[in-house]
């Protein structure tokens, strides 16, 4: 696995604490993620949607990208 550097002063940056956990065996994983810098929590009942929501808050909006 390659070494990550954390990122420079001023650079874009968001930061998350994960949580996953199921009931059982058998049910889905579920998610909670804690966005560090406001202490907001949202929770995903799948696996998936916790993906989408870190993909839309990765994604530069069309027209900010130079």
């Amino acid at each position: 696995m390659s070494e990550i550097s954390w990122p420079a002063e001023g650079a874009n940056y968001k930061g998350y604490l994960v949580r996953l956990w199921r009931s059982d065996a058998r049910s889905y994983w579920r998610a909670s993620a804690q966005d560090i810098q406001t202490g907001h929590r949202y929770h995903f009942a799948r696996l998936e949607n916790l993906f989408l929501f870190l993909g839309e808050q990765t994604t530069d909006a069309p027209d900010s990208i130079p």
